[in-house]
C-alpha cells in the first residue's frame, strides 16, 4: 500500500503539483493512477485538491469549471462531491482567502510608507544625516525617526546591512534599528538587520549590538554572532556560511545550502515571489549567482536540479 505523509504543508505541496499536473493536463497512465491513490487516501487529501483547484481558478481569472482535467480525474471529484456537498461553503471561500492573502503579502508591504526603498532586484547604498551607511538589499524599505535620544532608523521590510556612525561628544545619541517588535541599538558597530516575514534576523561583524524587545528581555550579541527573534530573542550563535554579504555587491553565494533556501534567496530579488513545491526542498546546493542576472540563476537551477517553471500572473512556481 502506498504512503502518504499527514502533515498539512506535505498535503498542501502535494495537492498543488497534482493541480498543476492535471491543469496541463499531462498525466500518464502511472501518474493518473497515483493520483486517484493519493485522491482516496484521506479526505484532507481530496479537501487539500479542491482549495488549491480554487486558488488557482482565481490566480487565472478562470472560472472554476474550466480547470482542464482528465476525463477520470472529474469522474473522481464528481463521486467525491455528492458526499460532500454538505462542505460549508464559507469554510472553502476562507480557507481561499487566506491563501491568497498568504500569496499576496508581498505586494502589499511594497505600499507601506518609507523614506528609502530599494528597487527589487538592486541594491541602495545611503548615507544618513549622522553619517552612519546603509546598504538596502532588494526590496527592503527603512524611514528615518531620529529624535533628541535616538538615531532611529525604521527597517520596515527586508535586509539591510548598517555601518553606524559612533557616539562622540558631537554626537551622543546611540544609533538603533527599530524592526517588528525589537529595537538593535549598535555599540560602535558594523551589524545586519533582515525583517522578513516571519522573524528579525541580527548578525553583527564588528562590535556588538544590544537587542532590546518591547517585553523587555535583552541580549548583547558580539562581532561573528548571530540571532533571531519573534515574540522572544533565540539563544546568539557563531555565524554560518549563509550569513555571506556579497549581496552588498550585486553577487549571491551559497554553499551547500539547502534548495528551499536558494529558492527563497533568488524570489528576494524577482518582481514576483518564487514558491518551491515538491519532495526536494532539503537538497543541497552550491554556486554563485549575479544579481543583475537574477532569470538566468532561476532557470539555471531548475535545470541543474531538473526541476520545472511555471509562471502564474502574480508568482512564479518551481517543482
Amino acid at each position: 500500500m502506498a504512503h502518504f505523509s499527514d502533515l498539512p504543508s506535505d498535503i498542501n505541496s502535494t495537492a498543488a503539483l497534482w493541480v498543476i499536473k492535471t491543469a496541463q493536463d499531462k498525466l500518464t497512465a502511472e501518474e493518473e493512477l497515483q493520483f486517484q491513490l493519493w485522491m482516496n487516501a484521506s479526505e484532507q487529501h481530496f479537501d487539500a485538491y479542491c482549495h488549491a483547484r480554487q486558488l488557482w481558478s482565481l490566480t487565472e481569472s478562470m472560472p472554476r469549471e474550466s480547470i482542464p482535467t482528465s476525463t477520470s480525474t472529474r469522474k473522481l471529484i464528481n463521486s467525491k462531491a455528492v458526499t460532500k456537498r454538505h462542505y460549508s461553503w464559507l469554510s472553502m471561500a476562507a480557507a481561499v482567502i487566506f491563501s491568497v492573502l498568504s500569496v499576496f503579502f508581498w505586494y502589499e508591504r511594497t505600499h507601506e510608507v518609507a523614506d528609502y526603498q530599494a528597487k527589487v532586484g538592486e541594491v541602495m547604498h545611503i548615507t544618513l544625516p549622522d553619517g552612519s551607511l546603509v546598504d538596502l538589499d532588494s526590496g527592503a524599505k527603512l524611514t528615518i525617526a531620529f529624535n533628541d535620544n535616538f538615531r532611529q532608523v525604521n527597517l520596515l521590510a527586508g535586509r539591510a546591512y548598517f555601518t553606524a556612525a559612533p557616539v562622540s561628544k558631537v554626537e551622543s545619541r546611540p544609533f538603533r534599528v527599530a524592526a517588528k517588535e525589537g529595537f538593535i541599538q549598535a555599540l560602535g558597530t558594523e551589524f545586519l538587520v533582515d525583517n522578513n516575514d516571519e522573524q528579525v534576523d541580527v548578525s553583527v561583524y564588528q562590535h556588538s549590538v544590544k537587542i532590546y524587545l518591547l517585553s523587555g528581555q535583552e541580549v548583547t550579541v558580539n562581532t561573528g554572532d548571530s540571532t533571531h527573534y519573534q515574540q522572544q530573542i533565540w539563544p546568539v550563535s557563531t555565524f554560518e556560511e549563509r550569513h555571506s554579504t556579497a549581496w552588498r555587491q550585486g553577487q549571491i553565494i551559497f554553499h551547500q545550502r539547502i534548495l528551499a533556501d536558494v529558492v527563497a534567496e533568488i524570489s528576494r530579488y524577482r518582481d514576483k515571489p518564487v514558491f518551491l513545491l515538491g519532495t526536494q526542498t532539503d537538497q543541497r546546493v552550491s554556486g554563485v549567482f549575479q544579481v543583475k542576472s537574477i532569470e538566468g540563476a532561476l532557470s539555471n537551477l531548475a535545470a541543474s536540479r531538473n526541476l520545472a517553471i511555471y509562471e502564474m500572473p502574480f508568482f512564479t512556481l518551481i517543482y
